[in-house]
């Protein structure tokens, strides 16, 4: 309590500290800070700030711990999957990435035709969120290690191509590029002579 720095530690302060005290603090700071209505008008919040939030760059992982946190919280307060289903359901399927929901109804469809169980979707989209981010898992690790060895072999190749050692290159002096290749030495010196008195400025 003393690291929370907020509104309800503050409403705590406000208290004379002593044993006395202790159960009316207790019961006024529930009836501020833990009204059943408000707490769950605040995780039912929670639930639609996931989907506002769907474009951003939240992780799959972190989003099926945070819909698994506020479903038990809600459930804690009353709002079990068996009786609010209903209206629960539309908010953690809005929630999910395209392709995992893309994934799930092909898996709904599936349990739907081999089983004759009255089960409702929530709970059977519960039980698949976590395998997908188990799979979510191996694959980031499966593309994290072809990444690594592709990096490795680029590295290797690039020290063993004799078309990148430029240790045994030979120089080419300048002039033999600027001037004609002429047979005898005499006739370099001649032509690169005549070449600088004919553009010099007269």
């Amino acid at each position: 309590m003393q690291t929370t720095k907020d509104k309800a530690f503050d409403f705590v302060q406000s208290y004379h500290v002593s044993k006395g005290e202790y159960k009316t603090v207790i019961k006024n700071l529930k009836t501020r800070f833990a009204d059943d209505k408000m707490l769950i008008e605040l995780y039912v919040r929670e639930l639609l700030k996931l989907i506002l939030n769907q474009s951003h760059n939240m992780s799959f992982t972190d989003l099926v711990d945070q819909l698994d946190t506020y479903l038990r919280c809600l459930e804690n307060l009353g709002v079990t999957k068996e009786k609010y289903a209903c209206m629960l359901y539309p908010l953690v399927e809005a929630s999910i990435p395209e392709q995992i929901l893309i994934a799930w109804e092909r898996e709904r469809n599936s349990i739907s035709r081999n089983s004759t169980a009255n089960t409702h979707d929530l709970d059977l989209l519960i039980q698949f969120l976590p395998s997908e981010v188990v799979s979510a898992e191996r694959l980031r690790i499966a593309k994290a290690f072809c990444a690594g060895e592709k990096d490795k072999n680029k590295t290797s190749k690039q020290k063993t191509d004799p078309s990148r050692d430029l240790s045994s290159v030979t120089p080419v002096p300048l002039h033999r590029v600027l001037l004609p290749k002429q047979k005898a030495k005499g006739e370099s010196r001649i032509f690169f002579a005549y070449f600088v008195r004919k553009n010099s400025p007269q």
